[in-house]
């Protein structure tokens, strides 16, 4: 099969998709990732085939911005997330993603959630559609707040928007304990198991050991939220408390950006797999990629949220009592401690032992043409 996978020009919404992408081109599928081509260096060593269309997420960022004085990076409503996601994205990578995917002719298009060019390419080419999950699955407002943003844009190509913005069937990767209250996931749903991002070929893990004193936390802001002014006074409060606190540096960035102490371990920009390793307490933005991938560990979380869905993702960690959600100007200090309870340890394993029940990414690949063909 010809398999297009379709995602937002961000490490964050590629990498969940990759487990899937690897386990389907084993099995000898041709998969091809429909994405800016300022991803191309995260694809350079993947058996997958960028299909480069679009331009890069800044760009999406700054013509929103100018369309609504507000890009929607600190604490946006659903109506500005349905603005950048499905009207100005769209607007920008629609015509020239339709183009190369009709030359690259796939049988079926997987799409990441947040995602809105590949349903329309499954639309126009009248191909099948499935959606993937990057975490919590989408509010019903901003469900339809999503429809309503990509319905005049989908119309400019004489393509119907789908209700819902929606594959017939949903690559669940998020657990229970991480959805929403009352979300009632979609009769066509598949819960394929969440998997920590690694790279090929795999590399041994960053930490060797256990951590003396207390244990070791890791302070990871993902790809994006990393400069030092975010991540330095994260650091700073959580020194001093017995632990060994080691953090992960953003990428084109050194340590001597980050000022921080000489006892505080920096490592530079790692695949998460390599990173859990020998980890008592994960300290994050709340990136959905990030959390699951504590979660899946069993580590117990610290939020300390920066933008988009993180403050979402914040509350979800603490309803679900795996973690802490840190607001501005919160003790640290005081947050590691309730986050090394013994309580929200045993939370967080419980929610890794669910994790890990689920089916892998290469189950999902074998039964792959048996779900597309039902569709």
């Amino acid at each position: 099969m010809r398999i297009l996978l379709s995602t937002v020009p961000a490490h964050g919404h590629l990498f969940p998709l990759l487990p899937l992408g690897r386990a389907l081109a084993s099995r000898g599928h041709q998969v091809g990732v429909l994405t800016s081509g300022a991803l191309a260096p995260a694809l350079e060593n993947e058996p997958l085939e960028l299909v480069a269309a679009g331009p890069a997420m800044d760009a999406v960022f700054a013509e929103s911005a100018r369309r609504n004085g507000d890009d929607g990076t600190a604490v946006p409503s659903f109506a500005m997330v349905a603005t950048l996601f499905a009207d100005v994205r769209v607007a920008l990578a629609g015509a020239e993603s339709l183009r190369a995917a009709e030359q690259w002719r796939p049988d079926v298009v997987v799409h990441e959630a947040t995602d809105l060019v590949g349903p329309l390419v499954a639309a126009a080419l009248d191909v099948p559609l499935l959606t993937h999950a990057l975490g919590p699955g989408h509010p019903p407002e901003l469900v339809k707040a999503f429809a309503e943003a990509a319905a005049p844009r989908y119309a400019e190509f004489g393509v119907d928007a789908p209700v819902e913005a929606v594959g017939r069937k949903y690559l669940d990767i998020c657990p229970p304990a991480l959805q929403f209250p009352g979300w009632q996931p979609p009769a066509d749903r598949l819960p394929p198991r969440p998997e920590p991002h690694t790279v090929l070929p795999p590399a041994p893990p960053v930490f060797d050991a256990p951590a003396g004193g207390r244990g070791r936390v890791l302070v990871t802001f993902g790809t994006h939220f990393t400069a030092p002014e975010i991540v330095s006074p994260v650091v700073r409060g959580l020194t001093g408390q017995g632990f060994e606190v080691a953090v992960t540096v953003g990428l084109g960035r050194s340590a001597a950006d980050y000022g921080l102490a000489d006892d505080v371990r920096l490592v530079p920009f790692t695949p998460m797999a390599r990173l859990l390793s020998h980890v008592d307490v994960m300290v994050t933005h709340g990136g959905a990629g990030s959390v699951l991938s504590g979660l899946s560990h069993g580590l117990p979380l610290i939020v300390v949220p920066q933008a988009a869905d993180q403050f979402i993702q914040a509350e979800l960690v603490a309803a679900a009592g795996v973690g802490v959600a840190v607001r501005p100007g919160e003790d640290l200090a005081h947050a590691l401690d309730r986050a090394a309870d013994p309580s929200v340890r045993d939370r967080a394993r419980a929610v890794a032992a669910e994790i890990a029940a689920l089916p892998d990414a290469a189950a999902l690949a074998e039964s792959f043409p048996d779900v597309v063909e039902a569709l």
